[in-house]
């Protein structure tokens, strides 16, 4: 199996990136890391679905921003308030 070590680079080449591109492709580590990229994308879209923890934190946090819109716009309101006495 490679390690981060055997990579060096040179010119900005990766020097040994075919062993390595051959290894991810054809090797038993890289049905293993092709297998957990997939496992980690599945979970990455049931985050994103609706329901998912992903789309809830949104949500949460889009009700929040509306909640202090609407907070300072009450506010607002009430400071530029002009009794027609006073005009």
């Amino acid at each position: 199996m490679w390690q981060a070590q055997d990579i060096t680079f040179k010119k900005k080449k990766f020097v040994g990136t075919s062993k390595l591109w051959k290894e991810l492709m054809e090797g038993e580590n890289g049905k293993e890391v092709r297998k957990k990229v997939e496992e980690i994308g599945e979970g990455a879209k049931k985050a994103m679905a609706e329901g998912g923890s992903s789309w809830r934190t949104l949500n949460e946090l889009i009700h929040e921003l509306q909640s202090v819109r609407i907070s300072h716009e009450n506010k607002t309101m009430s400071t530029i308030t002009i009794e027609p006495s006073k005009l």
